[in-house]
């Protein structure tokens, strides 16, 4: 569902909407599951180093902490 790209341009604008956020300030990623590769762990390699650089936010945390708009 979320390949689709008509969706997943509604999933973001709704947390946009919701959130306060700009499309641009968005990205949005899907892991599910074991990463592709295990045996050379080219995949999960790639996964953990681009998480290292990225300040990754979980909106429950922000929720926790009060930081969300109601929509």
């Amino acid at each position: 569902m979320l390949n689709d790209p008509e969706v997943r341009d509604q999933v973001v604008a709704g947390a946009c909407t919701r959130y306060g956020y700009t499309a641009d300030q968005v990205e949005m990623r899907l892991y599910v599951g074991r990463f592709a590769g295990p045996t050379k762990g080219v995949h999960e390699r790639g996964v953990r180093d681009w998480a290292a650089k990225t300040a990754l936010v979980a909106l429950k945390v922000l929720e926790a902490a009060g930081h969300l708009r109601d929509p």
